[in-house]
């Protein structure tokens, strides 16, 4: 028999390529270089955001792709962990200085403090401490 490791990737549709690089970066996510200049080069149909060392965030951009409302497409949200702090109100503060304000919380589920913020084309990313609240 087999078990899961770890979820590699999960692929989002965006319409704006750039709009949304900047977004992630600034939500503290860093750009795939190589799969940034592979798309650039027609090789890749995305780009990846990385989400420590084994997973990302595949950006798959369709300029005439039409975002659904929140919370009615296929996905519900994608959960990261915040590693490196201890007080939510420091990455509050922080995301708040780079110009994005949580749509939700901060509040505690599952014993730790998170946060949700909308990327630009509406897909929920749930930010949660790594610590205990």
């Amino acid at each position: 028999m087999w078990t899961i490791g770890k979820i590699d990737h999960v692929v989002v549709w965006v319409r704006d390529l750039e709009k949304s690089m900047a977004f992630y970066e600034t939500l503290g996510f860093e750009i795939n270089r190589k799969s940034l200049q592979e798309h650039r080069e027609g090789k890749i149909p995305f780009v990846a955001v990385k989400a420590g060392p084994h997973n990302q965030i595949d950006l798959r951009p369709n300029p005439n792709w039409i975002p659904v409302e929140r919370e009615k497409g296929n996905m519900q949200h994608v959960n990261v962990v915040v590693e490196g702090i201890e007080d939510i109100q420091v990455l509050v503060d922080e995301l708040a200085v780079r110009g994005i304000t949580p749509d939700y919380g901060p509040e505690i589920q599952g014993g730790s403090w998170r946060i949700d913020v909308y990327d630009p084309d509406n897909n929920r990313i749930e930010m949660a401490l790594g610590v205990p609240a």
